[in-house]
């Protein structure tokens, strides 16, 4: 297509805001914190390539040049008065562009994303060996977890920052995004073993597919992300293979129409509801997580927020929200009552620590605990790298996969585990319907954004 050039004067380059190596800059900055550009969709990048490349060498350029660049045109660079680029709107552009001219994106995002799906596998298989020698204290192995990982990240967050790989300014970044991330997930975490204590163990991974909705729901409200039909569907057909997989899994006799009739039947309606309400806070603040990755870099003058500092301040918000509900948690979730808590926490860890394995019951402590919490806190760190990479919607979609591969790693004979389950009739028919709704996703042409995609309430009064 023919382009029309508007050529800026020496005097007005030389007063653009924007250098070359500015650019460069925020291009590596944005590839890779920022989200997914128009809906997270990472294989639909190689269409958008030649509006990246405009968009990232009119930012370099301090002009605009093609069809539809112009001041009030979507794809280009708007220029402020005096014919400066303005570096906001510059740092905009690029964000939504870098990912899409580097083309080493997609392989990284790929290695990143199956990296967790085996870590989210580990993970659920450690914590059922963990559960062994701890099946009296599954309580203490979660504030084991909760409060254990505040010191890690801690200890990690203080040597990165000693190597420069943590500036200054990430540290002095508004803590208000990190308060409120920890206290939705202490809300989330609070309501939902609240609810779970009432329900039968079968409902709950069913129920817990409401999480993507509400992603889905919050990402379009504050993010401003618009879904296709096709990713729209794609998400429903992956939803409903986890159903069918989690539902089916397990004796052959089993169904489900009849596991969750008779979960159902046996339920009182409040604490489904309560359960599925529940998964809106974490959702949520895997929202706010994405925004804060987004927005820092304009903040931060071009450099990726480092991701321990999120985990470190989200954690640490967490832990003190999850210390003021404990008694709540406790005695609601796991019916342990506050009188009897302290004794409770002394008994869990004689049985964590178990030195020379001096109590019989608690056979395969420390080490299948601490296997699990290895586990458990690379696997943090993955989902949090993939979404930073990606979104948060697309992090959970990749995150479904460890469903099928969980229920396939059961059926192996597995050390301490006893007899291996067997597959379920639907098995095959749940993990084809996920894998299409994953593949409907993917491959779907993105909608778009509206409204600036940022999460203003959130991340902009501090500026």
């Amino acid at each position: 297509m023919p382009s029309q050039n508007r050529h800026v004067s020496p005097r007005q380059e030389r007063s653009s805001p924007v250098t070359n190596s500015e650019a460069r800059l925020l291009t590596r900055a944005h590839g890779s914190g920022s989200g997914l550009p128009r809906g997270g969709n990472p294989l639909a990048a190689g269409r958008e390539s030649s509006r990246a490349t405009v968009a990232a060498e009119a930012a370099a350029g301090g002009r605009v040049e093609g069809g539809g660049g112009g001041a009030g045109g979507g794809d280009g660079i708007r220029e402020s008065g005096g014919g400066e680029v303005n570096l906001g709107v510059a740092a905009a552009a690029v964000d939504e562009a870098a990912v899409l001219v580097r083309p080493q994106h997609r392989i990284e995002l790929l290695l990143v994303a199956l990296l967790a799906v085996c870590l989210g596998v580990a993970n659920r298989v450690l914590y059922k060996l963990a559960l062994i020698p701890l099946k009296p204290y599954p309580f203490f192995l979660a504030q084991l977890t909760t409060f254990g990982y505040v010191a890690i990240y801690s200890i990690i967050l203080l040597t990165r920052a000693s190597l420069n790989i943590v500036t200054p300014d990430m540290l002095a970044l508004p803590k208000r995004p990190f308060l409120l991330m920890g206290f939705l997930e202490a809300v989330g975490l609070t309501a939902g073993m609240m609810a779970a204590a009432h329900m039968p163990g079968a409902l709950i991974p069913v129920l817990s597919q409401v999480f993507l909705v509400w992603q889905l729901s919050l990402s379009s409200l504050f993010l401003g992300r618009r879904y296709s039909l096709q990713q729209l569907i794609g998400c429903f057909l992956v939803i409903m293979g986890v159903v069918v997989v989690v539902t089916t899994s397990g004796p052959p006799t089993s169904s489900l129409s009849s596991s969750l009739a008779a979960s159902l039947s046996s339920t009182a309606v409040q604490w489904p509801l309560l359960f599925m309400l529940s998964a809106a806070f974490p959702a949520a603040s895997s929202i706010i997580k994405e925004s804060v990755f987004r927005d820092s870099a304009k903040k931060l003058k071009g450099r990726s927020l480092d991701i321990f500092v999120v985990n470190t301040f989200g954690s640490s918000f967490q832990a003190l929200f999850v210390l003021l509900l404990l008694p709540l948690i406790s005695s609601l979730g796991f019916n342990i009552p506050l009188s009897q808590l302290p004794a409770y926490i002394r008994e869990g860890s004689a049985c964590f620590l178990n030195f020379n394995q001096g109590i019989a019951a608690c056979k395969g402590a420390p080490l299948l605990p601490l296997l699990y919490v290895a586990a458990n806190l690379a696997f943090n760190i993955s989902m949090l790298a993939l979404l930073k990479k990606s979104s948060a919607v697309v992090a959970s979609l990749a995150m479904t996969l460890t469903v099928p591969l969980t229920v396939l790693a059961f059926t192996l004979p597995l050390p301490l585990l006893g007899q291996p389950q067997p597959l379920g009739g639907g098995f095959i028919v749940g993990a084809l319907v996920l894998l299409v709704g994953l593949a409907a996703y993917n491959l779907a042409k993105p909608a778009g954004t509206a409204g600036g995609g940022k999460l203003k309430l959130i991340t902009d009064k501090d500026d």
